[in-house]
């Protein structure tokens, strides 16, 4: 019994392999990009549509050129989209980082408690609270 794909199954490939690809050259034009993956203009014209609508893309510019006519539109990903919250706990310290898709240090913060309990425990909670909220 062969396993068949599915055109549903196919799309979300392409529409991965796209985003993958901008994120690791980012400043690609749709020729640049359906030239790379081998994917048709239509194929790419159709899934950067669907990334930028998401939010996930935005165009970053035009790409330079000696020819006549339009420029090509540059994307690249919103490294804002998501973001990675790390928090390291100790005695009497809470350290907190939250980095961009790209790994890239948005914002840091420390807590110090010099109380324990219950009361040093809700203040921490309520400064980490308003870290995440700022973010």
């Amino acid at each position: 019994m062969s396993k068949s794909i599915t055109p549903g199954q196919i799309k979300q490939n392409n529409l991965s392999q796209i985003y993958h690809h901008i994120y690791k050259n980012p400043g690609k034009s749709m020729q640049e990009l359906s030239y790379e993956l081998r994917l048709s203009r239509p194929t790419i014209a159709n899934n950067l549509a669907e990334l930028e609508k998401e939010g996930l893309i935005q165009k970053s510019g035009y790409i330079a050129s000696d020819q006549v006519g339009r420029k090509a539109s540059a994307y690249m990903i919103r490294s804002d989209y998501r973001v990675a919250l790390g928090t390291e706990l100790t005695g009497s310290r809470i350290k907190m980082v939250c980095v961009d898709l790209h790994g890239d240090l948005m914002k840091r913060s420390t807590i110090t408690s010099a109380l324990s309990g219950p009361k040093a425990f809700k203040n921490s909670s309520e400064k980490s609270f308003s870290f995440v909220l700022t973010v």
